[in-house]
């Protein structure tokens, strides 16, 4: 029903710049005595296009609309966001103080890349990235839920020197609300394996 609607108020629209016709949803999640989930939509009139929902008494209810998160280097689009164009839900984990997080994937040119959600520190928000690069709200290199860790990658390139291969595992610091990463050399096993190689 809210696809529907988010769908119809961007025909037309200018800042409709993504398919607004695609959406994106975790499972729920119980927190608190109830229920909450995530959903993002490809375009949303009044500039959130990342909800947050919360299940409670039988019904489900709006508690926090989010615009697009920062991400430098690429077009703002207010209303839009780019989501994958298959049935990709949000992920759900476990990787801050105990909260649950969500991933939202975010279409890319052959490497996935998004946004944490989470209500760590009390309001419900992106988590930014912090590294050898500018903050970003967006993390790239393929992340995932590994665990209760977050990881990710450079296997975005058809092909990557051995010597080059790198990837991050993403902590949480409460000090300063960011997502701090450590740099490893190789690919983990899992949950990255590249076609045509060995995994190392």
């Amino acid at each position: 029903m809210e696809s529907a609607k988010e769908a119809a108020a961007a025909r037309g629209s200018p800042q409709a710049a993504y398919d607004p016709s695609i959406s994106e949803h975790s499972a729920p999640v119980e927190e608190g005595g109830g229920f909450v989930a995530v959903a993002a939509f490809g375009f949303d009139p009044q500039g959130h296009p990342v909800q947050v929902l919360s299940y409670s008494n039988g019904r489900w209810a709006p508690v926090k609309g989010l615009p697009p998160p920062r991400d430098p280097g690429t077009l703002d689009h207010p209303d839009s966001l780019y989501l994958v164009y298959d049935s990709t839900t949000v992920l759900v984990g476990h990787v801050t103080e105990g909260l649950p997080d969500f991933l939202i994937p975010f279409a890319g040119a052959g490497c996935g890349k998004g946004p944490i959600v989470s209500r760590v520190g009390g309001s419900w928000r992106y988590i930014p990235f912090t590294g050898p690069f500018p903050t970003t709200e967006v993390l790239g290199g393929n992340p995932q839920f590994v665990g209760r860790t977050l990881v990710s990658d450079n296997a975005c390139a058809a092909i990557v020197p051995r010597a080059q291969r790198r990837s991050w595992t993403w902590k949480y610091d409460p000090a300063t609300g960011d997502f701090v990463g450590t740099e490893h050399v190789g690919w983990p096993r899992i949950p990255f394996p590249v076609a045509g190689s060995d995994g190392a």
